[in-house]
C-alpha cells in the first residue's frame, strides 16, 4: 500500500472502515529483530490469542516465511488440545486479506492514517 498514490490509500481505507470488521493490531519493535523474528513472535500471538475462540482457519497471505510459518503453527497444534486450520494464499486470490494490510499500514504510518482506521481497531497488543 505504501507505493499507491495517496488518494487510492484514502479510498482504500474508506472501503475497510465502511466494511466495519473489527480489527486487532499486534505491535513489535522492530529495531533489535529482524522481520522473520518478528513476524515469527506475532504469529505466535495471534495464535495464542485466538486460541480459546471458535475461530477455525487462519489464512496468512503467501509469502518467503510459510516454512516457519508452518513450524509455529505445527508447534501450537502439538501444545493446544483444538486443532486450527491453517493455509497460506495470495492475496491477489483472496482480497479479504486486503483489510489487515490496510489497518496495519494506516496504522504504523501514524498521524490521520492512523486516526482514518481507528474506528475499526478493536484493540492493540503490544508485543515490546
Amino acid at each position: 500500500m505504501y507505493r499507491a498514490p495517496d488518494p487510492l490509500k484514502q479510498k482504500a481505507i474508506k472501503l475497510a472502515t465502511a466494511l466495519a470488521f473489527a480489527h486487532s493490531v499486534f505491535v513489535i519493535d522492530t529495531s533489535s529483530r529482524t522481520n522473520v523474528e518478528c513476524r515469527m513472535q506475532c504469529l505466535e500471538a495471534v495464535i495464542n490469542y485466538f486460541a480459546d475462540s471458535d475461530v477455525a482457519v487462519l489464512t496468512l497471505d503467501r509469502s518467503n516465511t510459510m516454512g516457519r510459518d508452518a513450524k509455529v503453527l505445527s508447534n501450537f497444534k502439538t501444545t493446544q488440545d483444538r486443532f486450527v486450520t491453517y493455509r497460506h494464499i495470495p492475496s491477489h486470490q483472496e482480497p479479504l486479506l486486503w483489510l489487515p494490510d490496510i489497518v496495519a499500514w494506516s496504522y504504523a504510518r501514524g498521524g490521520h492514517w492512523r486516526e482514518s482506521v481507528q474506528p475499526i481497531i478493536r484493540e492493540v497488543i503490544n508485543l515490546g
